[in-house]
């Protein structure tokens, strides 16, 4: 697969409407057959504009969430303008200040996780490199790769094995990492059940799988909707919530170690609801202020059940 289509093509594409699907992926998975019901319809792109017409669908067995229809891979890198935030390093602010933070954070808790002394650590949609970068700082003798659909400058890095495309088209070898790590990545893929067994089969035993991803039963999601951040529409293909995100990593074989809450999407679901194509405004002081200021209630909505973006440990056994 190519990096990505151009704007022109990009839009094309994502009004194409491929075949949809009838039972859920979690269920099926699990040996059951749940049932979806529409839960939004007609929503719209408030964070870029791409065009495209879908329905978030709800399984009224696990609460697993599906965009209908439902998009082809070799689609899914249409969805994507040019100025994906993505793809670009933050400037220097305070909300740069807090997403470098968050990073590094990451990072260390990616590093820790292995106590090989030379960890293979493998991070699917890695962007712009930063987590990868800040691991290499923790762990100077680990292998770090990194798979993305866009190439914006790592494959040149000395240190990163970058791999251009989907992880489907990336050549690794079997059982030879020993974390693969994830953030908000699993909901733009176009079959997580199927990563999920691949993510496996890359895994030593004993090697863990952690994603980050956004809680569809977090408690913002109630509040705002359909301008909730965490749909991201229309890029965010599937949505799991706490329940059943365990379910489908045991459908797979992983034994899951953790599932934890985290911050939630305050700040880019008012953005949604004031701004047109809200993800073209800087995200500067109000962004920072607004994330800040609603961290009491995330950390005190995460003593009751996790909330807002998750974060699940599984390991291959």
């Amino acid at each position: 697969m190519n990096a990505r289509a151009t704007f022109d093509d990009a839009q094309t594409l994502a009004r194409q409407a491929p075949d949809e699907a009838e039972t859920c992926l979690v269920c099926a998975a699990a040996g059951t057959r749940g049932e979806l019901a529409p839960v939004h319809e007609a929503i719209d792109d408030y964070e870029y504009g791409v065009e495209r017409v879908a329905t978030y669908h709800e399984c009224a067995s696990c609460g697993f969430v599906m965009q209908l229809p439902r998009v082809p891979a070799h689609e899914i890198a249409a969805l994507y303008p040019r100025d994906y935030q993505t793809y670009t390093r933050p400037k220097k602010s305070l909300f740069g200040a807090m997403k470098a933070w968050l990073v590094r954070r990451e990072a260390r808790q990616v590093a820790a996780l292995s106590s090989s002394d030379a960890p293979r650590i493998l991070e699917v949609g890695c962007g712009n490199g930063a987590l990868l970068e800040a691991v290499l700082a923790q762990r100077p003798q680990a292998y770090v790769c990194g798979v993305d659909i866009a190439d914006i400058g790592l494959s040149g890095h000395p240190q990163i094995d970058f791999r251009l495309g989907q992880l489907e088209d990336a050549d690794l070898p079997r059982g030879s990492f020993d974390t693969v790590f994830c953030s908000n990545l699993i909901e733009h893929v176009a079959d997580p059940l199927a990563f999920m067994a691949q993510v496996r089969g890359l895994l030593r035993p004993g090697g863990r799988f952690v994603i980050v991803t956004p809680n569809h039963l977090s408690l913002d999601r109630l509040v705002f909707g359909r301008r909730w951040g965490g749909y991201h529409f229309p890029r965010h293909l599937m949505l799991f919530n706490h329940r059943n995100l365990r379910t489908a990593l045991k459908a797979q074989g992983f034994v899951v170690e953790r599932i934890s809450g985290g911050h939630a999407w305050w700040a880019i679901s008012i953005g949604n609801c004031l701004y047109r194509e809200s993800a073209r405004r800087p995200r500067g002081l109000l962004f920072a202020a607004i994330s800040l200021a609603l961290l009491p209630f995330d950390v005190l909505a995460n003593l009751v059940r996790p909330h807002g973006t998750m974060t699940s440990v599984a390991v291959r056994p």
